[in-house]
């Protein structure tokens, strides 16, 4: 029984050390071809860079720690933003569904609610608005709550009052108490006053002073 333990407990050890040596294999032929002037540096650099995320991402995945499975998405494109259906999504283009899932689910909630509260920081509300909206009403990304409240946010930036309140007019009461809750409990309490003054308005307006 103690030697099945013992040796349970030294395959992470073995594996690490195996992917250890397979990456420092993959880092001296890139010295290599560096330093005997074959091929472009850039185009040597990047290849590595994308086997190693990829082999990093089947390490990960072998022990059950997918928390940093989009470092390896991001190792997969040429820059951060440059991928095409993300550039549409930003632009507010007309793409084709399949093709947006497909992104989508590559991407994953946890990068893609960087990428928008990126944007929303960054001051390009219109952007964070079209990326946040694709992700609330995409079929098969999961956690889409918060990206809910983070269109909901950037509406309340980019929209003209009238529209706002329209949009706003379509959305229960608790469960925007809910969202303004979460932003605060979040620690991100400008997005948290937004959220409240629009509602609050909403129920001025409206005449509505009771919230179910």
């Amino acid at each position: 029984m103690a030697d099945e333990e013992a040796e349970q407990d030294s395959c992470p050890v073995d594996s690490i050390r195996e992917t250890t040596v397979e990456l420092r294999k993959r880092l001296e032929d890139l010295q290599a071809a560096l330093r005997d002037g074959t091929g472009s540096a850039v185009q040597s650099s990047s290849e590595y860079c994308q086997q190693f995320c990829t082999l990093a991402q089947e390490k990960l995945k072998e022990n059950g720690l997918l928390q940093l499975s989009f470092l390896c998405t991001l190792g997969h494109y040429d820059g951060v933003w440059t991928n095409e259906v993300l550039q549409g999504l930003l632009l507010n283009q007309n793409l084709p569904s399949e093709q947006v899932e497909e992104f989508l689910l590559q991407e994953g909630p946890v990068l893609l609610q960087m990428r928008v509260k990126q944007l929303m920081k960054d001051k390009q509300m219109d952007k964070a608005a079209s990326l946040s909206k694709t992700c609330w009403k995409s079929s098969g990304l999961q956690g889409k709550d918060a990206f809910k409240q983070m269109y909901l946010v950037c509406l309340c930036a980019t929209s003209e009052q009238d529209e706002l309140m329209e949009k706003l007019s379509k959305e229960d009461c608790r469960d925007a108490l809910e969202m303004i809750c979460n932003l605060d409990s979040d620690g991100d309490d400008q997005a948290a006053f937004t959220l409240c003054s629009a509602f609050l308005t909403r129920q001025i307006l409206h005449g509505d002073t009771y919230c179910a």
